[in-house]
């Protein structure tokens, strides 16, 4: 399996949703203690197509990309109460994916005509 199929965004072809995951999770990771709204609306749009297309690969590349960005986030010392608000939007985000993985592996496991 290639890189680009193995869920790295660094190795996805250029405009893929992989690789715009990867470019707005590198750019969350560099403003982790600042991350607006509107960085979380195109994530969670983002992550909802990457769900309705069955795009695993990219599913889990966004999860290892938000779960840097939690790590970044336990670094800022003493946060606001925004920026605490974001770590538990970044949480939210990243139980969401492990579901949505579950889900689509259940779905692909099932027998066929169940």
């Amino acid at each position: 399996m290639s890189q680009a199929h193995a869920g790295n965004s660094e190795f996805a072809p250029e405009g893929s949703r992989l690789a715009e995951l990867g470019r707005l999770v590198g750019e969350l990771q560099d403003r982790a203690g600042d991350v607006s709204a509107g960085d979380f609306n195109a994530l969670a749009a983002m992550l909802a197509d990457a769900a309705l297309d069955a795009d695993e690969d990219t599913l889990l590349a966004g999860q290892r990309g938000l779960q840097r960005v939690y790590g970044r986030q336990l670094q800022v010392t003493d946060p606001s109460d925004e920026q605490l608000e974001q770590r538990g939007r970044v949480l939210g985000f990243i139980d969401l994916i492990q579901w949505l993985v579950r889900v689509e592996r259940n779905w692909h496991s099932r027998p066929s005509g169940a």
